[in-house]
């Protein structure tokens, strides 16, 4: 896991990162991982990486080291040039994909899907089951049966309700399945001594786990966050770009554009925050993220409790028709209520937003530097002091970007002493 930022105004753009590293099952943290790159030399351009620290196999610092020694041409007038070159070179590069690995992944996101997303449903579901079968007599084979039916149904219909990225449909999620069925029988034969399924619960495991690769609202344990920002050869102020490499199907990567934002005389500021970030938000915003969902969800649902004991309290002293108007003005009012909560709501975190957010168009590099710093370490020490694993955490590096220094380093760890090696000193020099 990591935790990233990038904040930017019309002077320069700041990229800070921990160099926290999550491996393995029993997720043995390693505070050593480089997520901030220069994409080419010397052009003001960076990358950043949040998420998956490989594309399928190979680490995202041998892509872009391999990248950045092929592509030493011209620089390009604007970001935009620069994220579709990247792009375009990216997913012609097999070599960093091959077909043998495509496979292995797409068993264990299949086995990921029945793990995560399907028995520890199951279990929760069957503990309560338990509890239950002390008092009464319930048939636990059949039951097991029913609600394992019941949990893949359901997640499939959720697969089914969220829309396509660009360019797929369900005709491709047939076509992989076919493509793929061997490996993704053989993952689902992993759990053939904990769960039995039936050829449609099987069948319909396939489309969750093609689905994870295809649909907007979800996503693979593969998924790589994508940064690109900086300037290009014509661009006055700097620009950012967002975008998720999924893995591969069929030897073609699968990538989603999640943001592009320009800084510009009408929009000049941007902050945002990548992976984890709940303490990030909660500095920013002014409110933790989780609370502020809670808060909503829990006035949302206390006005339309409130509504409906109202409306049982007087149907029984109404007559029909009278009834059927005031309950239309209930639920005008209850409409009115709702989006005057909104509002308010919106309003109040907007206020607390703006105090920090409106310092930054004016703040020199140095300090948006020290202020991204400080973000991630915020991030860093709610890991530290609270029982969660310290999955933020390790050295910070930070860079800043501009359109005359281009990519400079702030703070950067080496595995090495430079002292010691000055033959590779000399080499970057050049």
């Amino acid at each position: 896991m990591t935790s990233e930022v990038v904040i930017a105004n019309k002077s320069a753009i700041v990229m800070a990162a921990d160099s926290a590293l999550t491996i393995g099952k029993n997720n043995k943290i390693f505070t050593t991982s480089n997520k901030i790159f220069m994409l080419k030399k010397p052009h003001p351009i960076g990358i950043m990486i949040f998420g998956n620290s490989e594309l399928i196999s190979t680490p995202w610092e041998i892509i872009i080291k391999v990248y950045r020694e092929e592509q030493r041409d011209e620089p390009w007038p604007n970001v935009e040039e620069y994220v579709k070159k990247f792009k375009k070179w990216i997913i012609k590069q097999t070599r960093f994909f091959p077909e043998s690995m495509q496979r292995e992944n797409i068993g264990i996101e299949c086995y990921i899907v029945i793990e995560e997303e399907i028995l520890e449903k199951i279990d929760y579901e069957m503990k309560k089951i338990e509890e239950i079968n002390e008092k009464t007599d319930i048939n636990i084979e059949e039951k097991l049966y029913e609600i394992t039916d019941k949990i893949i149904d359901e997640l499939n219909e959720d697969y089914k309700k969220s829309d396509f990225l660009q360019n797929f449909n369900d005709n491709n999620v047939q076509e992989f399945i076919k493509l793929y069925n061997d490996d993704l029988d053989e993952a689902i034969s992993e759990f053939k001594n904990r769960i039995t399924l039936n050829d449609k619960q099987k069948y319909k495991i396939k489309e969750i786990t093609i689905n994870n690769f295809l649909k907007k609202d979800f996503e693979t344990y593969l998924t790589s966050g994508i940064i690109i920002a900086g300037y290009g050869n014509d661009d006055l102020f700097p620009s950012i770009y967002e975008f998720h490499i999924r893995g591969a199907l069929d030897n073609k990567l699968i990538i989603e554009d999640i943001d592009e934002r320009k800084i510009s005389h009408e929009k000049p500021i941007f902050i945002d925050s990548y992976a984890q970030d709940d303490m990030i938000q909660a500095f920013i915003g002014g409110v933790h993220p989780y609370y502020d969902i809670w808060i909503k969800d829990y006035i949302m649902k206390l006005i339309d409790e409130t509504h409906e004991k109202t409306e049982k309290l007087i149907s029984p002293i109404l007559k029909n028709g009278d009834y059927k108007k005031i309950k239309s003005k209930l639920e005008k009012l209850k409409e009115n209520q709702i989006e005057q909560f909104t509002e308010k709501h919106k309003d109040t975190i907007k206020s607390l937003f703006t105090p920090i957010i409106s310092l930054l168009d004016s703040l020199p590099k140095e300090e948006l530097a020290i202020m991204a710093e400080s973000l991630i370490n915020i991030q860093s020490f709610k890991k530290r002091v609270s029982f969660d694993s310290e999955t933020v955490g390790g050295p910070i590096d930070v860079a800043i970007i501009t359109k005359g220094e281009g990519f400079i380093w702030i703070k950067r760890k080496h595995y090495f002493k430079p002292e010691l090696n000055p033959d590779y000193m000399d080499k970057i020099k050049k």
